[in-house]
């Protein structure tokens, strides 16, 4: 939220406004009333749009057209490098509107970040106007006014009192004005760990089974500033239980060799249940069911993506009727049971079981488990083993933040979270 104080009613109380910026890349402008006892009415939502970029506005209040109410101002910085000021007003419903350009700089006139922005009645004509101190790359320091005009809008730049280089320094002034805040600075976007997999010919060989698919994992994840985690099911023999587990075969455990789809859970001659992880940092962990793990990432507080792997179509497939059925009972049934207090998501990259995954969350009523999932392919170095320097992604990485992408999947969880700081909020 930005905000910004003001008689928005004109009653002769301050007000409070704000722009909202939410996740799904919308902005709108809220209005909350002063009331009589200094506090504040129920907000009133108004004008939103989903073509600006939240941490390219800044807000700013005053009465530009000397109507006796205050406007919203917004600074917007576009893309392609000009700039505008947008006014909105308070319409009789409450409401912020009647959207306007009160000023528009071409491309390279000011950069937003050199600049610190004030609003005032500096000529004294019952008009506020909008001020800035500007601070430019050789060290010079700058006033500048846009003065209002009788409809609101704003003047041309005036210059006017300057410092020399050496005198001040931009960093170390603070303006006294009714919002502030890092600007500059994009929104962290929340990271999603997926443990890395050796990508070079015969990398499974080198495979130190790091993906999340057990409470360890999911704990390493948190405490590298994972919001959530991307795991793996796979289904046992003729889909009797939904599994977490990183490889198609035994590969990694103990145990004898076998494809996980022609072993059963708990009962036979080779169970998968009991056996443990051989060698890596999650040595010694076990395999968990899909209950189990979901369990344990709602304690942990993670949001989860789940893959079901191609080979689970052996069963989600199958021409048995029964075999089926069972098997997507298995997939979909643990999600159901939690999805109203949990984020759950779910996908797969096989595709004859895309549309079928697709038809089937949705006739569940589950349709939310497949929006909301991280963006892939930020991550610009293949992973190996041992693992590259994660400075390899940083410009990749950067990319993600510019555009403004709310959610990652990485496999350099605490290089990617180590990275952000102090690069975004």
């Amino acid at each position: 939220m930005k905000f910004a104080t003001g008689d928005f009613n004109g009653d002769g109380r301050d007000d409070l406004a704000a722009l909202y910026g939410y996740r799904d890349g919308r902005v709108k402008l809220m209005y909350w009333a002063g009331r009589t006892d200094g506090g504040f009415a129920e907000p009133v939502h108004g004008w939103e749009s989903e073509d600006w970029t939240f941490r390219q506005a800044s807000l700013h209040a005053g009465d530009f057209d000397g109507d006796g109410r205050d406007e919203v101002a917004a600074w917007y910085d576009y893309g392609d490098g000009h700039d505008a000021v947008i006014g909105f007003s308070l319409g009789t419903d409450g409401k912020f509107g009647g959207r306007r350009e009160m000023l528009n700089l071409p491309a390279g006139s000011y950069e937003r970040p050199q600049m610190k922005i004030v609003t005032g009645d500096y000529n004294g004509d019952g008009r506020d106007d909008l001020a800035t101190l500007y601070g430019y790359g050789d060290g010079r320091v700058k006033t500048i006014t846009f003065t209002a005009k009788s409809d609101g809008d704003l003047n041309s730049a005036l210059h006017s009192w300057e410092s020399l280089p050496g005198n001040w320094t931009f960093g170390q002034v603070h303006m006294m004005e009714g919002y502030t805040s890092p600007t500059a600075l994009p929104y962290c976007p929340e990271v999603f760990g997926h443990g890395g997999w050796p990508t070079e010919a015969g990398g499974w060989e080198e495979d130190q089974i790091r993906a999340a698919n057990h409470p360890t994992g999911l704990a390493q994840e948190k405490s590298w500033g994972a919001a959530g985690v991307e795991a793996d099911l796979r289904l046992t023999k003729n889909g009797t239980k939904a599994v977490m587990w990183h490889n198609r075969t035994t590969y990694g455990l103990t145990g004898s060799s076998a494809s996980i789809s022609d072993l059963t859970w708990a009962s036979g001659e080779n169970p998968l249940d009991g056996r443990t992880i051989r060698w890596g940092p999650y040595a010694g962990e076990t395999v968990y069911t899909f209950r189990e793990w979901l369990d344990s990432a709602k304690e942990h507080g993670m949001a989860v993506l789940v893959e079901v792997k191609g080979e689970t179509k052996e069963s989600l497939l199958s021409s048995d009727s029964s075999i089926r059925d069972n098997a997507w009972n298995e997939v979909l049934a643990p999600i159901k049971e939690r999805i109203a207090s949990q984020e759950i998501m779910i996908y797969t990259s096989d595709t004859d079981l895309i549309p079928v995954l697709q038809s089937r969350v949705s006739a569940e009523g589950l349709s939310a488990a497949l929006t909301g999932h991280p963006a892939w392919g930020v991550d610009a170095v293949e992973w190996e083993e041992p693992p590259p320097p994660a400075s390899g992604n940083y410009s990749s990485w950067q990319k993600a933040l510019d555009a403004d992408v709310t959610r990652v999947a990485t496999s350099w969880t605490k290089g990617f979270t180590d990275w952000m700081d102090g690069r975004c909020v």
